[in-house]
């Protein structure tokens, strides 16, 4: 008993460690399902309802539902059908509809909606934690396309979507003497509020372990741990090797990378590619580093070193690039469209300890 009491103690404590934030995997979930359902050419989606084990969905059922609806809405890659839309269609079809969530199910609404794929989900709640599984159906074969999984930490807006107690307050006891100040109730903040962040993507790397792969960043990138103990994405390859984020980027955003390498041998090229197709290439190159943007002269970095914060910034037609906190150069440009890609490279040597897009 003792032994099988430790093993579940130590399996929550993993739990915990790897948690994230809702709003966190919810942003996975998000990178995940474009990247999944365009592999499939699928490009309309409908987002149900998801629920426990016991297949009651409850408010945070319908919370996770509402946001990866809206998130995947606003990252404009997928075409999404409205929920209020959904939610009449289902009430509407009920009758019609299996009872159970099946491969039926799925082609049923294939049919009714026009989508295809639909995106549901259970979660699980731990505890301290809620594992919350997603995944995509194809309307026509009812087959899985893709699926991911995120354990989430929990905190008072889960709590009370969860519809749990919170824990009371710790009182710390008043000498009789002394007259105890009247409380006022803090007003409420709704959840949409809470949950709202300008950053749309983090990436510290911290969460894997030394030596993994990352096939899912490109081809031949792993994970080392520098001298200051931080974790980074670097290669132990030789070559160039490409690394992509899919995200669809708002039209005015910020990104910071934190890099630390040589790249005496090739360019960095930080590159945004648009629903066209086309690229839009910022260079860096050498160990200054040195800058060019589009149709501009090459500038050079000050102090002449390769580890510093890259940070380009988007604000309409302008982009301007920083290296360590200082200005580097500018220029303007129209007709840039929609980013849906950023990529650049790295080297043997070459770390990236943190990467950050923000809204602006």
């Amino acid at each position: 008993m003792k032994k099988q009491f430790l093993l579940l103690w130590l399996f929550l404590l993993a739990l915990s460690v790897q948690a994230k934030n809702l709003d966190e995997g919810l942003k996975s979930f998000i990178n995940q399902l474009n990247a999944g359902i365009l592999a499939q050419s699928k490009n309309k989606v409908a987002v149900l309802d998801f629920a426990n084990l016991e297949g009651i969905s409850g408010d945070f059922g319908k919370y996770i539902a509402e946001e990866l609806s809206t998130q995947l809405s606003n990252a404009q890659i997928l075409s999404v059908v409205e929920r209020r839309l959904l939610l009449k269609i289902i009430q509407e079809q009920a009758s019609n509809l299996s009872p159970e969530f099946d491969e039926s199910t799925a082609k049923q609404f294939g049919k009714i909606l026009g989508v295809d794929a639909i995106i549901t989900g259970i979660f699980i709640d731990f505890g301290n934690t809620v594992k919350i599984n997603v995944r995509a159906i194809n309307t026509q074969t009812g087959e899985v396309i893709t699926a991911a999984t995120c354990d989430v930490m929990v905190d008072d807006i889960i709590r009370k979507l969860l519809k749990r107690e919170l824990p009371a307050p710790q009182v710390q006891p008043v000498p009789i003497s002394q007259e105890v100040p009247k409380q006022t109730k803090p007003a409420e903040i709704p959840v949409s509020e809470l949950m709202a962040s300008n950053i749309i993507f983090s990436e510290d790397f911290n969460k894997y372990d030394v030596g993994d792969p990352i096939p899912s960043w490109g081809e031949g990138l792993t994970i080392l741990k520098m001298n200051d103990g931080r974790k980074c994405l670097s290669t132990q390859m030789s070559g160039v090797h490409t690394v992509r984020i899919v995200l669809n980027f708002p039209v005015n955003f910020s990104i910071e990378m934190e890099f630390i390498g040589k790249h005496s041998r090739g360019g960095v090229d930080p590159t945004f590619t648009n629903s066209d197709g086309e690229p839009f290439k910022i260079n860096m190159w050498g160990n200054a580093p040195s800058f060019q943007l589009p149709g501009n002269k090459y500038v050079n970095a000050e102090p002449w070193n390769t580890a510093g914060i890259l940070k380009i910034i988007k604000r309409d037609t302008t982009f301007k690039i920083y290296w360590r906190d200082e200005f580097i150069t500018s220029g303007s440009y129209n007709n840039l469209g929609n980013f849906i890609e950023y990529k650049f490279n790295l080297q043997s040597g070459d770390n990236i300890t943190n990467i950050i897009v923000k809204s602006m």
